[in-house]
């Protein structure tokens, strides 16, 4: 994975020694566009990549710690005993997990702050949601309570008929 990185860096790095004699011939405004959108998502691509690196190090460093002393590990399972000694591992573990959520979690953000067609497509979502919501409220609104959604019209008569009776002799 650092290696292909490395590749598109340099690639990227490249791209920009030759982008202002490009910009001085005639190519479009759209081509431009598009190597701007390219540029972003190279961007994206590497924040992505180093925060996935930068939460797992941690991840990696306990599991190499746990492979180089695995015969300590059995020992002192074999004698019954299931604490650890070492202090830095019982610190870790907890910050270890916080940095795996915090790497699942942070690709969101960086898509949402740097990629406008998933903040296009965000907006899209929350459009349609308020829509949709807009319009249950306003359809129970036009049927009476509008706290409460209208159950009435899903049910034939003689099953509200049938809850109507046992309510009244539940009161009785």
């Amino acid at each position: 994975m650092l290696y292909l990185n490395s590749r598109i860096y340099a690639s990227l790095k490249s791209f920009r020694q030759r982008q202002p004699s490009q910009s001085a011939n005639s190519s479009s405004g759209r081509e431009r566009r598009n190597q701007a959108n390219d540029v972003k998502k190279t961007f994206i691509l590497f924040s992505i990549v180093i925060i996935f690196v930068l939460c797992h190090t941690l991840r990696i460093i306990l599991n190499v710690d746990e492979f180089l002393n695995l015969t300590r590990f059995k020992e002192i399972r074999d004698k019954g005993c299931n604490t650890d000694s070492k202090e830095w591992v019982q610190i870790a573990v907890p910050i270890n997990q916080l940095l795996i959520i915090f790497n699942s979690s942070g690709n969101f953000f960086i898509y949402s702050f740097f990629d406008p067609a998933f903040q296009n497509a965000l907006r899209q979502a929350f459009v349609i949601r308020s829509v949709i919501q807009r319009n249950a409220e306003t359809d129970n609104e036009q049927n009476g309570n509008p706290h409460r959604p209208n159950v009435t019209s899903e049910r034939n008569q003689t099953e509200n008929i049938e809850l109507s009776n046992m309510n009244r002799d539940i009161r009785i």
